[in-house]
């Protein structure tokens, strides 16, 4: 990895959140609106501004409404959306529709206090439901033509159909959670293998759509689908051809519905031992090692090296002296070497090296032992040698860069 890399990392680990919070506070203000609790679409669509209609428009691929203007788009939106209704409420997932469910049983509202500002402007975007304050307090509403619409299509096709949009979503998930960005056809092979059933790949595309504006944990780009943590796709699926000899590491379907879930974090045994590692040091609260962990997966997963994974310990805890320095840098190629990559299609190092050995990817690994030094695998490579990766390269241009 080069410096530039290197620092445009580090920055963004360190100002990811200020970004966040101030954006935050600037939607925050546009986003609530007074809308009363048993509405109707034009009283709804009366308080959205031109701007956010047009989102709508876009989201429910409405054709020909381009050139209309507020008042003429307001009267569109009013026929149109109930049109689209049932076609929306086919692409839910089990979170989603028990939320649309508990609005219609609690006569068309409530409380949004507890979801992020990202999962209500995804559903307002869809002509879901609406935010709006509401004495003092924040609450969805869902205006009394899509109660309607709910109701009637509320069946077991529809509930059916839900399960199914879970597993599409918690498993896809799970696979760039691993792999970063794979391939659409060895994506759509892999889902029908782990669910036994054949891909509808249309509807699958307008599952995939809605729910990656929902959880914001996967995105379109021209090479498919990818983890919305991926800074350069093009990068990595450079990176996935040059090791074409490598296959995607075969993860068990309740292993990706695990990694599929909001705020996973792969608690590897390494990783635990390096969680144990600091707790003995530190004082650190559940949530301090959670960031830790977090931070710590995600460098190793864009390739980060060990320089500077001890950057940003250095950033965020003092270092009482050189033996724990010692010590830490031990844990960290330990961790390092345990962990799973984008680069190496959801392998760790130390499969990738097992299997150039002759063991295969799924052999067990050897207990972690807290004395192994090397930076990038367990034995010593020359920099001019081929990288035991399996890509190719020279060490010094792949594993051994940086």
């Amino acid at each position: 990895m080069d410096n530039k890399t290197r620092n445009m990392l580090l920055k963004g680990i360190q100002l990811a959140h200020e970004d966040r919070e101030a954006l935050e506070t600037k939607r925050e203000k546009q986003l609530w609106k007074d809308v009363e609790c048993l509405c109707k679409l034009p009283d709804v669509l009366g308080k959205l501004t031109k701007s956010e209609m047009d989102v709508i428009r876009k989201m429910l691929n409405l054709k020909g409404l381009s050139s209309l203007k507020k008042a003429e788009l307001a009267l569109q939106l009013e026929k149109l959306i109930p049109d689209h209704f049932e076609r929306v409420l086919f692409t839910l997932d089990q979170e989603r529709y028990n939320l649309v469910k508990r609005i219609v049983e609690n006569s068309g509202r409530t409380k949004a206090g507890q979801y992020p500002r990202a999962k209500i402007e995804s559903l307002q975007r869809y002509g879901i439901a609406f935010p709006s304050y509401q004495n003092e307090h924040k609450m969805l509403v869902m205006p009394e033509e899509l109660i309607g619409i709910f109701r009637k299509t509320d069946g077991i096709d529809l509930k059916n159909q839900v399960r199914q949009n879970t597993e599409w979503i918690t498993l896809t998930h799970g696979m760039l959670y691993y792999y970063g960005v794979m391939e659409s056809l060895a994506q759509f092979d892999y889902l029908e293998e782990l669910t036994g059933k054949e891909v509808d790949i249309l509807h699958y595309i307008d599952v995939m759509a809605a729910a990656s504006d929902y959880y914001e944990q996967v995105r379109f780009t021209g090479y498919g689908l990818a983890d919305h943590r991926v800074f350069d796709v093009a990068k990595l699926k450079d990176e996935h051809k040059v090791r074409e000899d490598i296959p995607y590491y075969p993860f068990t379907k309740s292993q990706l519905l695990k990694a599929g879930q909001e705020n996973y974090v792969d608690r590897t045994p390494a990783m635990n031992d390096f969680l144990q590692f600091l707790m003995k040091q530190y004082d650190l609260h559940p949530e301090e090692l959670y960031e830790t962990a977090l931070q710590y997966t995600n460098m190793i997963q864009m390739d980060a090296d060990t320089n500077m994974m001890i950057q940003y310990f250095q950033s965020q805890f003092e270092i009482p002296s050189m033996e724990f320095m010692q010590q830490l840098m031990q844990k960290l190629v330990i961790l390092h070497n345990n962990s799973r990559m984008w680069v190496l299609k959801g392998n760790m190092p130390d499969e990738v090296l097992r299997a150039s050995n002759g063991q295969t990817l799924t052999d067990k690994p050897s207990p972690v032992k807290s004395n192994v030094v090397d930076i990038r695998n367990r034995v010593k490579v020359g920099r001019n040698e081929p990288c035991p990766c399996g890509s190719g390269k020279k060490y010094k241009k792949c594993c051994g860069k940086g």
